[in-house]
């Protein structure tokens, strides 16, 4: 296997060339002054990256190239618009002296080819737009470089071709033109810019032609002087489109979907108007024509252009109209706050994940515990804050608020995501205290205080009531509800406001993680999977399979879950394993192993009180079992009766057990409802539908705001 050394690595044509050669099965080896891998190669081993300065005289280049078979010398530094000493230092140094240090050791080290990425700037800034004389340049043509980098190029293509003269190493130069395509920088990603804002351009007149390669065409060329024995000991110059800029402006307009802005205006008062605001050159630059012939690479070596100049534009300004989206969101300071990291981890992980990859710097606030490496594992920015969701303890309560104002005050945060009810509390008062522009907050079910009758839950409801009136009717917060009784509720009891609020069912499911699959049970297994708290129907859930026992229905009744010691409906553990030791039901515990767990069930049953809605059921759907809940606010949203499912009544043993018989003695059903469940799922309520729904609410409360202020 041939061994490439690779410079420059983080640089904008080695993105392009090392995933081509590395898919082309060549070893390779990269480096780059950054401390930092390439993106390209951020989940590959195979690929090894070594961080080098080649302006540092304790760097080992005899090291560095030991064992290449080919070095393409990519690195440099680049050109600049300011030409100050400092600049001029650092292209000598850079683009010099280091490839000089880099082609001796390789020279020594027995390298078989050199390739060495210059540029046509050797010759020049190009014809005046006044001397009305096309020229094409080729190989042949004298150079002239203007200013420090275009020479400190040439001196550098000069020591390699003497190097390589004086050894049994081989040479290849490239001259390269402006390079275009995705993750472009620079003077042609300026122009993306400019003929994006629709700004009036007076190009018209402008008739210059300048020569362009796309970066994948540029990459195949470089392939191209590796593998072919007539590239040795050449210099080749490479283009794919010649074209005058008021050209290239009007039909980057058109892939942009825009009428062109391009008009005529005299070229003499451009140049009279450039003189006076000190910008001569670049009216220059902008005005010369400087094309290049390609033919010498095109006959000697068979290379064509793989993709032409429509496509490539079209490739790099789809590139550029989704990188303006993400711009929207980036560095915007997004956190989500959830209680526990269990919690976000199977509810809120997807949505985080989505949100990074939209451009939003997501940090998750979250009782950490003992998921801290498995949260590091996930590559998400994680502060620890011990949340106790009981109610019990104020003054802890306190000190996690002022700890949470502080953390946004020092995060600079754009939006807060808050997760669950007293997180609701915590979360919107912190963020109002810091200035948080948007304040979002994720109603998950009512949860005991809304649902329970106890005497404990009726004054707190009593206070929190009003509490949450002051705090959520104001310009920055907005409401996601999961069903539409929830959002109801409070509408009617003017906690919200309607412009405001959003219905967004529930966290979604990945329908991939939770695939379809047959049920091969021979005794039906009834599945309740939550945790073990009462309002969860667990209490009638045991029942109905005491009654099963006594009808001798074939089938058997597993609970999936643990307690939940914080919370006042927790059914205590001596109370599960006495259930399980009279054999109505078996309690499994706690599983991290959902998808397999809930694929070992023939019906999934969850006779809560109230949900927001529930993702026991949308994982229970997506892998195509029907479903058995009760006729309350969150379950209905997600069994259909009927349909997918049999709804029941609340807290009604005796019509829970006959819709659990009903489902058990009707394999048919069960085949049906299921089918059922899974097409729900995959058209409404997957993660990819429900995380979108959410970074759309983002991104337009970040709108209004801004709109606003």
């Amino acid at each position: 296997m041939i061994t490439v050394l690779i410079t420059g690595a983080n640089g904008f044509v080695a993105n392009s060339l090392i995933p081509m050669l590395y898919k082309n099965h060549y070893s390779l080896r990269v480096t780059s002054r950054s401390n930092y891998k390439p993106k390209c190669i951020q989940d590959d081993d195979e690929i090894r990256f070594i961080s080098f300065d080649f302006n540092s005289n304790a760097s080992d280049f005899d090291e560095l190239v030991d064992g290449i078979d080919i070095v393409i010398h990519l690195g440099g530094n680049a050109h600049s618009m300011s030409n100050t000493k400092q600049d001029d230092l650092e292209h000598r140094n850079v683009n010099y002296l280091g490839t000089k240090k880099l082609v001796e050791a390789a020279a020594r080290k027995k390298v078989k080819r050199f390739i060495f990425l210059s540029t046509m700037k050797v010759y020049g800034d190009g014809i005046s737009y006044y001397e009305n004389e096309a020229q094409l340049f080729t190989e042949e043509t004298m150079p002239a470089p203007l200013g420090s980098y275009a020479q400190s190029k040439l001196d550098a293509e000069n020591i390699v071709s003497d190097f390589c003269d004086q050894s049994d190493m081989e040479y290849v130069i490239i001259r390269s033109p402006l390079v275009y395509g995705p993750q472009v920088k620079a003077n042609f990603k300026t122009l993306l810019k400019v003929v994006k804002s629709g700004m009036p351009l007076p190009l018209g007149k402008i008739n210059n032609y300048r020569s362009y390669i796309f970066v994948e065409n540029l990459s195949d060329a470089i392939k191209n002087c590796m593998i072919k024995n007539e590239a040795a000991n050449n210099v080749f110059l490479v283009s794919d489109m010649n074209v005058s800029v008021s050209e290239l402006a009007k039909k980057i307009s058109r892939y942009f979907n825009q009428k062109p802005t391009v008009f005529n205006f005299s070229i003499r008062a451009l140049d009279l108007l450039s003189t006076l605001i000190g910008r001569k050159d670049q009216f220059c630059k902008l005005t010369n024509s400087m094309c290049i012939d390609s033919t010498k690479i095109q006959t000697r070596l068979g290379w064509e252009p793989k993709i032409n100049m429509e496509e490539a534009l079209s490739i790099t300004t789809t590139w550029y109209l989704n990188r303006d989206i993400k711009e929207n969101a980036q560095n915007l300071k997004l956190i989500i706050v959830v209680s526990e990291a269990w919690v976000f981890m199977s509810h809120r992980l997807p949505l985080a994940k989505a949100a990074i990859a939209a451009g939003y710097d997501v940090t998750v606030i979250t009782r950490v515990g003992e998921l801290k490496e498995t949260l590091a594992n996930e590559g998400i920015n994680v502060i620890n804050l011990d949340f106790v969701r009981s109610s019990r303890w104020p003054i802890k309560d306190l000190i996690n608020l002022i700890k949470l104002v502080n953390i946004l005050n020092r995060q600079k945060v754009d939006i807060i995501h808050n997760v669950s009810m007293k997180i609701i509390l915590l979360g919107t008062i912190a963020g109002l205290l810091s200035k948080t522009k948007v304040i979002v907050n994720a109603f998950t079910g009512l949860g005991y205080v809304f649902s329970s009758q106890e005497f404990h839950a009726r004054v707190i409801r009593l206070f929190l009531v009003p509490v949450l009136k002051i705090l959520l009717k104001n310009n920055h917060c907005h409401a996601i509800f999961q069903n539409p009784d929830d959002m109801a509720l409070f509408a009617s009891l003017g906690i919200i406001e309607k412009e405001r609020t959003v219905l967004i069912r529930g966290s979604g499911v990945d329908i991939n993680q939770f695939s379809q699959s047959h049920d091969d049970n021979l005794v039906p297994v009834v599945m309740l999977a939550s945790r073990m708290l009462w309002d969860k129907g667990i209490g009638e859930f045991v029942e109905a399979a005491k009654l099963a026992a006594e009808d001798n229905l074939n089938a058997r009744f597993v609970l999936v879950g643990d307690v939940d010691p914080q919370n006042p409906m927790s059914i205590p553990k001596s109370k599960l394993n006495s259930w399980s030791g009279e054999g109505y039901v078996n309690w499994l515990g706690h599983s991290n192993e959902m998808p397999s767990v809930l694929k070992s069930s023939t019906v999934v049953c969850l006779p809560s009180y109230r949900e927001g809605l529930p993702k026991v059921l949308l994982e229970a759907a997506a892998i195509g079992r029907p479903l058995v809940a009760t006729d309350v606010p969150g379950c209905r949203e997600i069994v259909i009766d009927g349909e997918n499912g049999i709804l029941v009544k609340l807290k009604d043993v005796d019509s829970l057990y006959e819709a659990i018989k009903k489902l058990v003695l009707d394999e048919e059903m069960r085949r049906s409802m299921g089918k059922n469940s899974r097409k729900l799922v995959e058209e409404k309520l997957s993660t990819d539908i429900i995380n979108a729904q959410t970074i759309q609410l983002y991104k337009t409360a970040s709108s209004e705001f801004s709109d606003n202020n």
